[in-house]
């Protein structure tokens, strides 16, 4: 028998109706409808920025932390303070935000594009011992969709070869190694706080280390910056605004996925506009809106996302393995691998396919909004051809990666017809 459940729960018209965004934001409407209020009123609580940093620092196993505008600005600052030689060669992972390599050579320095593991996001630490040479001094690691990397063998590598490790943890604020939190194993660590991430402030970045000297310069450094722009922080909570509306789980099967499903190449308009990064360019100076700091608006929304956190994250993680138990022996679509003692955050949910496309069009007449990787393929973006980067096994992961929905807010209704709409599309 066809019911519809209202208000409290999402529109479901047994399974055949269901519909599911590929994405629900953590921010209800009338938080976002407050917080540009709070952006359009005068008023100065500073205070709210210490604190944020204070508790952010004390949940992710540091003694402090630094908040400011964007996570390339905070790479940015841990490069410009670690002391190594110009020059040196920075390692990073050959899927990832294009702009982080923009960040390494305006810090004077070489950027290196480490291979992944074949049909998988784990770092190929053999292609990293390749490239490896007497220059190069720093490793980025991130937990790729929240999928923990094998941290105690790229710790003994950095430590076995003078080499900083470093860690971007914006994609896995509750992924483990071995007990411990990613962002904890490096010399320093960076995250962001952007659309959809786990701690979301609009848009941010946080520096942590322990190293209190190193945080103490990365201060000084940044004392006289003003905060993020309120204009731009306004433009950011219209953005969302509309994202909220258009994911809401009242209107998305009765409006957004109609249209979705209508064009058939709506799910790209829907990627472009979710997509922060949409053009990449080879910079040749910082751009005056990386060196700002975040606002007291955006630190009291923080504390607030902080407040949740492990309630939301450990539902996302309970959702991610049922789903992962479901699908880890399908024929037609792999996973990427768990490392033993890892524990997957599950901040996306990707599946690996030969028929991306297809699939995804499946998907989306099966009621499934499902999104491809974001990232760049660093040695395939046009502007970074003349760097030399190779790469070529992360090449195919990406365009081999699907993401399915996967949130905090996922009912266990939902998770089963996700579940069986993959059966079905096998």
């Amino acid at each position: 028998m066809n019911y519809l459940v209202f208000p409290c729960s999402p529109v479901i018209l047994y399974n055949e109706f269901m519909s599911l965004p590929r994405a629900r934001l953590s921010q209800s409407i009338s938080r976002l409808f407050q917080l540009l209020f709070e952006l359009l009123s005068p008023g100065n609580k500073q205070d709210l920025i210490s604190d944020f940093e204070s508790r952010f620092a004390k949940k992710f196993g540091s003694e402090d932390s630094i908040a400011v505008c964007k996570a390339r600005t905070a790479f940015s600052l841990i490069l410009k303070h670690l002391e190594i030689p110009k020059n040196s060669e920075v390692m990073i992972s050959a899927l990832h935000i294009a702009d982080f390599v923009n960040i390494i050579r305006l810090n004077g320095h070489t950027p290196v594009v480490v291979d992944l593991k074949e049909n998988d996001l784990l770092i190929d630490l053999e292609d990293a011992e390749s490239k490896r040479n007497g220059k190069t001094k720093v490793l980025l690691v991130t937990p790729l969709s929240g999928f923990p990397q094998d941290m105690a063998s790229l710790q003994s590598w950095c430590e076995l070869h003078d080499i900083l490790l470093i860690e971007d943890f914006s994609q896995g604020f509750s992924t483990f190694f071995e007990n411990q939190r990613a962002g904890s194993f490096g010399y320093a660590s960076l995250c962001s706080l952007s659309l959809l991430k786990s701690v979301c402030t609009l848009q941010g970045g946080m520096i942590l280390s322990k190293d209190s000297r190193l945080l103490e310069r990365i201060r000084e450094d940044i004392e006289d910056w003003s905060g993020e722009s309120r204009f731009l922080l306004i433009t950011q909570v219209i953005k969302f605004l509309i994202l909220a509306f258009a994911t809401h789980p009242l209107l998305f099967p009765l409006i957004t996925y109609p249209f979705l499903r209508l064009l058939q190449k709506g799910s790209a308009w829907f990627t472009n506009f979710q997509k922060q990064n949409k053009t990449v360019i080879l910079r040749s100076e910082m751009p005056r809106a990386y060196l700002r700091k975040m606002s007291w608006q955006q630190a009291k929304l923080g504390l607030e996302e902080l407040e949740n956190f492990d309630s939301r994250e450990n539902t996302r993680i309970e959702r991610g393995l049922k789903l992962y138990k479901a699908l880890k022996d399908m024929d037609k679509i792999q996973l990427p691998s768990i490392l033993e003692g890892g524990k997957s955050g599950f901040w996306l949910f990707p599946i690996l396919t030969k028929n991306r496309v297809e699939l995804q069009r499946s998907f989306l007449l099966e009621g499934i909004d499902c999104s491809e990787m974001l990232l760049s393929h660093l040695p395939g973006e046009i502007e970074f051809q003349s760097l030399g980067f190779s790469a070529s096994k992360a090449s195919i992961t990406r365009e081999s990666v699907l993401f399915i929905p996967m949130y905090p807010s996922l009912s266990e209704e939902e998770l089963e017809f996700i579940i069986s709409k993959v059966r079905k599309i096998q």
